[in-house]
C-alpha cells in the first residue's frame, strides 16, 4: 500500500518503480487522485465507476453549507461531471480501457475522472510477480467509499510506504496519517520514504546531510507521539527510512 498527501510524489515514485515511464497521471487535487490496484497480467486497465449510491453520497456532500475540504472536494466533482453525457449509464459499471486512454480517466482534466472511484491495472512486469501495490487516493478523502476500499486495501497490505515530502517533512497532515490513520487499520510494517530530496539537497549542500537533517525531523516527531501511542512509535522507529527523488529516478 502506498500512501501520502497529494503532491508527494506518490504517483511519480510508482511510475518511477514500475513502468519506467509516467503511465499514471499525476493528481492534481483529491478529486483526480484514484486508487488504484497495479498487478501482474496481460497489459489491461479496468475502471470502476462510482456506483449510484456513491454518487447520491457525493451530492448530499456537495449540497452543505459547510467549506470544508471534504465538501469543496465533493462540489468540484460534480461540477466537473456536469460534461460527461449519461453519466446514469455509466454509474455502477466497469469498462476495460487501453493504456493511453487512461488521461481520460484518470487525468486531472479527463473526461470520466470525476465518477471513477477505481483502477485495476495489470502490466506484463517481474517486480509485480512478486508484489502488488496500491496507490491509496488518501485516507481523508472526498468519496466515502473510496476512502473505505482504501483502508480495506491498506488492512489487508504487508507493508505501507508512507511518502512525505523531503522539502516540509512532518506538517499536520502528515503527523495524522502517520499517528493516526495509518494506526487505525492495524497496519504493523512500515516504509518510510522522504521524496523530493533534490530541495533539501539545495539547501544542506550534500546528501548525507541532507538524510540527516530529514531523519532528526522525523525521529523528533516520534519521540513526541511516544507518551500517546508507544506502539505506533515503535512501528516508526523500526521502520526502514529510504532518502529518495521519485522524478530523478523517472528522468533516468
Amino acid at each position: 500500500g502506498v500512501v501520502g498527501q497529494i503532491k508527494n510524489g506518490k504517483t511519480t515514485l510508482l511510475n518511477a518503480l514500475i513502468f519506467g515511464k509516467p503511465l499514471l497521471p499525476v493528481a492534481a487535487t483529491p478529486m483526480t487522485a484514484s486508487l488504484s490496484y497495479i498487478t501482474e497480467g496481460d497489459e489491461t486497465i479496468e475502471v470502476e465507476f462510482f456506483s449510484q449510491e456513491d454518487w447520491e453520497d457525493i451530492k448530499e456532500l456537495a449540497n452543505r453549507d459547510n467549506e470544508d475540504e471534504q465538501t469543496i472536494y465533493a462540489k468540484e466533482i460534480i461540477n466537473k461531471a456536469r460534461e460527461i453525457e449519461q453519466i446514469d449509464k455509466l454509474l455502477g459499471k466497469s469498462q476495460t480501457i487501453k493504456p493511453n486512454q487512461i488521461q481520460d480517466y484518470a487525468g486531472s482534466e479527463g473526461k470520466y475522472t470525476p465518477i471513477v472511484k477505481a483502477l485495476t491495472i495489470k502490466v506484463p512486469s517481474k517486480k509485480l510477480e512478486v508484489a502488488d501495490f496500491v496507490d491509496t487516493p488518501g485516507l481523508n478523502d472526498p468519496v466515502i467509499s473510496r476512502e473505505f476500499r482504501a483502508r480495506e486495501f491498506l488492512s489487508e497490505a504487508d507493508v505501507v510506504i508512507v511518502i512525505l515530502n523531503a522539502g516540509r517533512p512532518f506538517d499536520e497532515a502528515d503527523k495524522d496519517l502517520l499517528f493516526n490513520k495509518i494506526r487505525t487499520v492495524g497496519t504493523g510494517k512500515v516504509v518510510v520514504v522522504m521524496n523530493k530530496k533534490d530541495l533539501v539537497l539545495e539547501n544542506e549542500g550534500e546528501e548525507e546531510r541532507a538524510l540527516g537533517y530529514i531523519k532528526e525531523k522525523f525521529y523528533v516527531e516520534v519521540n513526541e507521539i511516544e507518551s500517546e501511542n508507544k506502539i505506533i512509535a515503535e512501528v516508526l522507529r523500526s521502520a526502514p527510512f529510504v532518502s529518495f527523488c521519485s522524478l530523478w529516478a523517472l528522468l533516468g
